[in-house]
């Protein structure tokens, strides 16, 4: 009898380690845009479908979504073989003073290592276009977030979730 209940544990224990999925907002990767619906409501907007290197694509938007204290479009993006592959946080630049943009990349990043831990990379490559990311391994899902300055003084913050099985996932093997 204990070595049952022992092997049960043991079973028990694997499940919880190795059966973990990566959920986004409580959605599964994979998801259709019925579900996805379903569980955020009614879009702000839906994009045509369109044609790209992963076949036809289409983006559910959600406007008046917040994260780290700053309002952001949710974009959830579509392919008709895959599903719903990525998803994207756009920090609205109104919101952002072009004197402290760095401030806010620091306070969102801190609100990431709070969810996710420590990054797996942190990169600053400064040519014709500054770029500040950090980048992280959920379950073999990647999500980065990354700054881009440009030449002219516009920017851009981004926190992008990307599915073990899209192409663009540098670390889905991981």
């Amino acid at each position: 009898m204990k070595k049952i209940a022992i092997f049960v544990i043991f079973l028990l224990i694997v499940g919880v380690v190795f059966g973990q999925e990566f959920t986004f907002r409580g959605l599964p990767w994979g998801s259709t845009v019925e579900e996805i619906i379903t569980k955020n409501g009614d879009p702000s907007s839906i994009s045509p479908m369109s044609h790209s290197v992963d076949g036809k694509t289409l983006t559910v938007f959600y406007n008046n979504i917040y994260v780290a204290g700053f309002r952001v479009i949710l974009g959830y993006h579509i392919t008709e073989k895959e599903g719903w592959h990525s998803s994207s946080y756009i920090i609205e630049s109104w919101q952002i003073d072009k004197d402290n943009f760095h401030d806010i990349f620091n306070k969102v990043e801190g609100y990431l290592l709070t969810l996710y831990g420590t990054p797996i990379r942190n990169t600053i490559q400064r040519e014709t276009v500054a770029t500040q990311e950090s980048l992280w391994n959920k379950y073999g899902t990647m999500i980065r977030l990354s700054m881009i300055t440009f030449v002219r003084g516009s920017f851009n913050i981004t926190i992008t979730y990307l599915a073990p099985f899209s192409p663009q996932n540098k670390f889905s093997g991981l």
